[in-house]
């Protein structure tokens, strides 16, 4: 194994501590409505990074129910609220989309935004037959730095398709909006998913482990000097 230098070492530990924010993203072109491939790999590393999650599902809203919809997101982070705000409405699997656990669905037919009562810092979703007609899915996430993110362009994608798109903050996400999907091309979404990543040491922290180390030498080497001069 190729050992790091203490200088690389300590540009790894300062990647580590100070990376704003973490994205994750898998596409599954031809799912054939099944959660699989990809997308599926992308969820899983994206729960894997949390160390507590909720989950709002679609499955407690009645099938064509109009938004505004007053979410629930539960789960090992805790039970909390947020207002889905757009175009839309609750369906079941149609034209290519398809419910990604049980049953429902959120059906985009132009932007959503979604407003969380308190600040979450990850969230993530799975998203089928995004862009089979050209329209482009972006993401904006505000919590004053992670911004927007290109998550397909207005090349046309198959019908069916299946992604997942998630990130995890340093900051507060208060809100996110879900741009791109139109009446000529709806998007399906499900499985909302927030939490909050997997603790990180503060650069403090970095710095009091590392101070350690220091410490520990010097008293080996005051060890080896003692034992020489007595020897």
């Amino acid at each position: 194994m190729r050992k790091l230098g203490f200088a690389a070492f300590l540009g790894v530990l300062s990647l580590s501590a100070t990376a704003d924010a973490t994205t994750f993203y898998g596409y599954t072109a031809t799912p054939n409505g099944v959660v699989s491939g990809a997308a599926k790999t992308a969820h899983d590393s994206f729960i894997a990074a949390l160390s507590t999650s909720s989950v709002e599902d679609i499955e407690s809203f009645a099938v064509n129910q109009a938004l505004p919809l007053a979410l629930s997101f539960e789960g090992s982070a805790g039970t909390v609220a947020a207002t889905l705000s757009g175009s839309g409405q609750v369906r079941q699997a149609f034209n290519g989309l398809f419910p990604t656990s049980p049953s429902r669905e959120l059906y985009a037919t132009g932007d959503l935004t979604i407003s969380f009562t308190g600040g979450v810092y990850a969230f993530g979703f799975y998203a089928t037959d995004v862009s089979d007609f050209g329209s482009a899915l972006s993401v904006t996430f505000n919590d004053g730095t992670a911004g927007s993110y290109q998550v397909t362009t207005t090349a046309a994608k198959p019908d069916g398709n299946l992604l997942f798109f998630g990130l995890t903050s340093d900051t507060a996400i208060t809100s996110v909006s879900l741009k791109g999907a139109k009446a000529s091309d709806g998007f399906g979404y499900d499985d909302l998913t927030i939490g909050a990543p997997a603790a990180v040491p503060e650069p403090a922290t970095w710095g009091m482990f590392i101070g350690g180390f220091g410490l520990v030498g010097g008293s080996l080497r005051r060890r080896q000097r003692t034992n020489l001069r007595f020897a």
